[in-house]
C-alpha cells in the first residue's frame, strides 16, 4: 500500500468514526404498558369488592453511550423492598438492564391491594384464602410488569425533550382545627402547581413516552364505600390521567405518572372528604362511586395540562447520556404510633427521637434532565426547594422510587403538629438535610458530566 493511499484510508477511517460515534451514542428508547389483571377469584380482597378501571404497568427502557436503564411505574399504593428487588428481577431478565438500573415506582393509587410480603399478610386478613389472593396478586402484577418490559425491550433512535407547566389540581390538606391540624383542605396552604414533562419521540416525531411529575397523591377514591359495599380498585386520577394522555397521541405513546413530593397535596376534590362546621370541626362525607366522576375530569384536567406542556416545549435534542447514581442519608429515626387510629388533631405532641435511620435516593440522568427519586414521602416545599437548587434546568422530583418509608415533612409540619409529622419514622429536621444531599450529589453528576 502506497503512502497515498495509506494516507486516504486513514482519513476515511477517521471520518466514519467521527460519524459513527455519535450514533452509537445517540439516545435509543422504547415503552411498554399491560394490564393488571385480577382473576374473578380474587376480589374481595384488603377492602376491595369491585373494579373500577384498570391498574397496569408501565416500562420505559433508555440507553445510550452504552449504558442502559429502565423505568418502571405500577399502579399501586406503595411497594414493599423485598417486592421491589423482585420488580427490579423481572425488568432486568426482560431487558438486559442491571437491576441497579431499574427504578421500580408505585403510582401511588390509594384504591389498590398492597403485596404483603411473605409471613406478613394484611392487618385483620391472616387466613389462607387472603394469603393465596395475595400470592395470586402479586403473579398478576410481575405478569403484568414482564410483558410491559418486553414490549419496552424494542429499542428506536430517540430525541428528548423537557418543559414546565402548571396544573391546579391539587391543594394542601393539612387544615386547621380548633383541636389542631388534620386531613382536610386549606386553600391558603403551600401547593407546588408546578408540572414537569419530559417527552421522548421517536424519528417521525410521534412520543414513544410522556413523563409527567407532578405533587398530587392519586387518592380521589380513598375510602369510597361504593353500591354493594367495599371499596372499588382503581388506578385513580394518575391512571386517568396517562390513558388520556395515550389516547390523545395514538398508538405507540405510554404515559408515566411520576408522583411528585406531595405528601402534603391531595386532590381538589375528593369522594371522602372533611367539611368543617362554622366552629371549624370536620365532618365526613362520603359520596362514594359518584367520585368517579371527579377521578373522571380531575385525570381529564391533568392530562390536558400534560399535552400542553409537551406541544409548548422546544423542540427535543439528540441525547448521548444516560446514567443512574444512588446514595444514602444518614438521618435520626422518630418513633411512630403504635396505630393509626391513635393519631388525632393536637396542639401538643411528644416528637421522640429512635436511634439512627437512613434514606436512600436514586438519580436517573437523561442529558439534561435529572430525575431525583426517593423512597419517602416529601413535602411540596422540600420538593420546590431541590428543584430550585439543582443544577439541571430539568428536574422532575419523584416519591415512592425503589420503595416506601411514609413521610418525611419540612420542619413546619413539625410546628403545626401536622398528621404528616407525627406519622413520620424521621425525627425533624430530616427533609432539609435530605433535600441538601440530593442536591450535592446533582451537582456532582452536573460537575462530573462538564469536565469531560
Amino acid at each position: 500500500m502506497g503512502a497515498k493511499t495509506g494516507m486516504a484510508m486513514m482519513a476515511l477511517t477517521l471520518a466514519i468514526a467521527a460519524v459513527a460515534s455519535p450514533a452509537m451514542a445517540q439516545l435509543r428508547a422504547g415503552a411498554g404498558k399491560a394490564e393488571i389483571v385480577l382473576g374473578a377469584d380474587l376480589l374481595p380482597m384488603q377492602g376491595f369488592s369491585a373494579q373500577r378501571d384498570p391498574l397496569e404497568a408501565r416500562v420505559l427502557v433508555v440507553e445510550a453511550g452504552g449504558r442502559r436503564a429502565a423505568l418502571a411505574v405500577i399502579d399501586l399504593t406503595s411497594i414493599f423492598a423485598d417486592e421491589v428487588a423482585a420488580m427490579q428481577g423481572v425488568v432486568a431478565d426482560a431487558t438486559g438492564v442491571a437491576p441497579a438500573n431499574v427504578l421500580i415506582v408505585a403510582s401511588h393509587t390509594f384504591s389498590a391491594p398492597h403485596i404483603m410480603p411473605a409471613g406478613r399478610p394484611f392487618p385483620g386478613l391472616e387466613s389462607e384464602a387472603e394469603q393465596r389472593k395475595n400470592a395470586l396478586f402479586k403473579a398478576a402484577v410481575e405478569d403484568a410488569l414482564k410483558q410491559a418490559a418486553l414490549a419496552a425491550n424494542h429499542l428506536r433512535p430517540a430525541r428528548l425533550g423537557a418543559g414546565r407547566g402548571v396544573s391546579d389540581i391539587n391543594i394542601n390538606r393539612d387544615q386547621h382545627t380548633p383541636e389542631g391540624f388534620w386531613l382536610g383542605v386549606d386553600s391558603a396552604g403551600a401547593s407546588d402547581k408546578t408540572l414537569s414533562v419530559v417527552r421522548i419521540e421517536d424519528e417521525a416525531r410521534h412520543p414513544i413516552a410522556l413523563l409527567a411529575n407532578y405533587a398530587v397523591q392519586p387518592s380521589v377514591m380513598d375510602q369510597a364505600i361504593v353500591s354493594g359495599g367495599g371499596k372499588a380498585v382503581t388506578s385513580d386520577l394518575a391512571g386517568a390521567a396517562m390513558r388520556r394522555v395515550e389516547a390523545l397521541y395514538g398508538e405507540g405513546t405510554v404515559g408515566f405518572f411520576l408522583i411528585g413530593a406531595a405528601g402534603d397535596q391531595a386532590p381538589i376534590l375528593k369522594a371522602v372528604r372533611a367539611v368543617p362546621d362554622k366552629d371549624g370541626r370536620l365532618e365526613t362525607i362520603d359520596i362514594g362511586e359518584r367520585g368517579y366522576l371527579l377521578v373522571d375530569l380531575l385525570g381529564e384536567r391533568l392530562a390536558q395540562d400534560v399535552v400542553r406542556t409537551s406541544e409548548r416545549m422546544a423542540p427535543p435534542t439528540d441525547v448521548a447520556l444516560v446514567d443512574v447514581a444512588g446514595g444514602a442519608v444518614d438521618l435520626t429515626a422518630q418513633a411512630r404510633p403504635k396505630a393509626l387510629a391513635d393519631l388525632k388533631p393536637s396542639k401538643t405532641y411528644a416528637f421522640t427521637p429512635a436511634g439512627p435511620a437512613t434514606a436512600p435516593f436514586t438519580v436517573l440522568r437523561l442529558g439534561p434532565v435529572a430525575i431525583a427519586g426517593v423512597q419517602v414521602e416529601l413535602s411540596s416545599e422540600t420538593g420546590r426547594q431541590i428543584r430550585s437548587r439543582s443544577p439541571f434546568a430539568d428536574t422532575l422530583v419523584t416519591t415512592m422510587v425503589n420503595g416506601a418509608a411514609k413521610y418525611m415533612p419540612d420542619a413546619a409540619a413539625y410546628d403545626k403538629i401536622t398528621y404528616e409529622a407525627m406519622n413520620s419514622s424521621f425525627a425533624r429536621g430530616s427533609a432539609e438535610t435530605l433535600a441538601t444531599e440530593v442536591v450535592g450529589r446533582l451537582r456532582q453528576l452536573d460537575a462530573s458530566q462538564s469536565s469531560k
